[in-house]
């Protein structure tokens, strides 16, 4: 018997006892989960059909119906797990369900004066839209599987993997909040939106700062909070929706939210000052360079698909015949303006990434020999599918799981070629069955910390404001 606080419809004050079989309750929670996201689905299909008819406004009332009766199902099955995790091993224990209640909301509300209209407009279309800055709309709760830890954390990575793809959780100018308890987040921070399509400037359909050149390049660049407007934006979101200070986080990122994700375990005013991340899992971004600046005491892994272009580029702008050309540049530069010493010293950091650029070189012939043999052949044979084999070998990662200081575990895995083998699916591949011990002893790190649970999601938009306002 468990000890339960009022119900949310029941008056304040009072009390009740009741018997609740928490995996009984968790089948009832995945149910009314899986009928929200039906309505969910509908009400944006009705959306289409509607915009197509030039019939929106009229079936606007109808339509938000559907999506808040969705809303008050998640919200209900967020709540039934929450109550779920914590009576699992407990025996009259009081449990302050009205608290609970609350929890299972998350921070969803509309920001700014202009908030109310928003919200009576109902969710924010599927690519975005270009205001409501820290918006944060309810989507599907977080709900765990597994019959242990590692287990458990599994599902988490590949629930919250499987997210950063699908707009219907996180649009192109969102990231995710996950809520497990009072003082425990997850914060979940998609890449780029323009990988595959560029665009020179902010987009005009969202204005997302999760922009290639306008953000991500610079951010590349260094591990400072400063240099990276995604991150600030997160920072600024956490603070508007209130995560109390001193909560711990696990911080998962894809691509620039990998790149994002260590930034702000890398400041030690959000790490460690304001907030505690505990966990990071990085994936498909070149991270190397960032371990050494996290902060003491936070537990990193990176993933990384040993076929992932987007890594493998990003590692080649980090190699020393990319610093060498860089240097040249810099050296044209600083002669146009005159200033003599600044170009001798970057003719001598030139010579310094000619020097190191062939020493990796000759590693990488010693590393490489077979492939490069085999390529030659293949090129003077005639042979294109030996050579285009060889090639591809040349251009992936060694696999291989590797300790790097005392809290991060790089792992390079051979997984598949979606999406040039960076898409998030060939990581929730990887993350169901890897057994390296390193790799399982993080994971279950993270479970024992409390993040292997079922929460509350919200999705916080992250629109750039225009200026003087958003």
């Amino acid at each position: 018997m468990v000890g339960l606080a009022a119900a949310p419809a029941c008056a304040v004050g009072r009390r009740v006892m009741l018997a609740l079989d928490p995996a009984a309750a968790r089948t009832v929670a995945r149910s009314l989960a899986a009928s929200g996201n039906s309505l969910y689905t509908q009400a944006f299909a009705w959306r289409a059909r509607l915009a197509e008819l030039e019939l929106a406004g009229h079936g606007l009332p109808a339509r938000r119906a559907v999506e808040q009766a969705a809303e008050e199902l998640w919200r209900n099955a967020a709540f039934l797990g929450l109550v779920s995790d914590r009576v699992i091993g407990a025996d009259a224990v009081p449990i302050d369900a009205a608290a609970l209640w609350q929890l299972a909301g998350g921070s969803a509300g509309r920001r700014g004066w202009l908030g109310p209209l928003r919200a009576r407009l109902g969710a924010s279309p599927l690519g975005g839209d270009r205001t409501g800055t820290f918006d944060a709309e309810l989507r599907r709760p977080l709900q765990v599987y597994g019959a242990d830890g590692v287990g458990r954390a599994r599902s988490v990575l590949a629930r919250l993997l499987a997210d950063l793809s699908d707009p219907m959780q996180i649009r192109e100018d969102e990231f995710a909040l996950v809520r497990v308890a009072d003082d425990r987040f997850v914060v979940v921070l998609p890449g780029v939106t323009d990988l595959s399509r560029p665009d020179l400037s902010l987009s005009e359909d969202h204005r997302s700062v999760r922009d290639l050149d306008q953000y991500a390049v610079a951010s590349s660049r260094s591990s400072a909070v400063d240099d990276n407007r995604y991150a600030s934006m997160v920072w600024a979101a956490l603070d508007e929706h209130d995560v109390p200070e001193g909560a711990e986080l696990l911080i998962v990122g894809h691509s620039f939210g990998a790149d994002t994700a260590l930034d702000l375990a890398a400041d030690p005013v959000f790490n460690g000052g304001r907030w505690t991340v505990t966990h990071v899992v990085a994936a498909g971004y070149h991270s190397r360079p960032q371990l050494p600046d996290v902060v003491d005491g936070t537990e990193v892994l990176v993933l990384q698909n040993h076929r992932d272009a987007a890594v493998i580029v990003e590692g080649l702008g980090h190699s020393n015949a990319s610093k060498s050309v860089t240097s040249r540049v810099n050296v044209v530069a600083d002669a146009a303006r005159f200033d003599l010493p600044g170009a001798f010293g970057h003719v001598v950091e030139a010579v310094e990434h000619d020097i190191a650029t062939a020493v990796d070189l000759g590693e990488f012939a010693w590393d490489h020999g077979d492939d490069i043999a085999r390529l030659v052949t293949g090129v003077g044979t005639g042979d294109v599918g030996l050579a285009r084999g060889s090639a591809a070998e040349l251009l992936t990662l060694e696999p291989g799981v590797e300790r790097v200081g005392d809290h991060a575990v790089v792992d390079v895995f051979e997984g598949g070629s979606r999406g040039g083998g960076h898409h998030p699916a060939n990581y929730i591949d990887h993350v169901a069955d890897v057994d390296h011990p390193d790799v399982v002893a993080f994971l279950a790190g993270m479970s024992a910390q409390g993040y292997a649970a079922d929460g509350s999601v919200v999705a916080v938009d992250v629109s750039v404001p225009r200026s003087g306002g958003s």
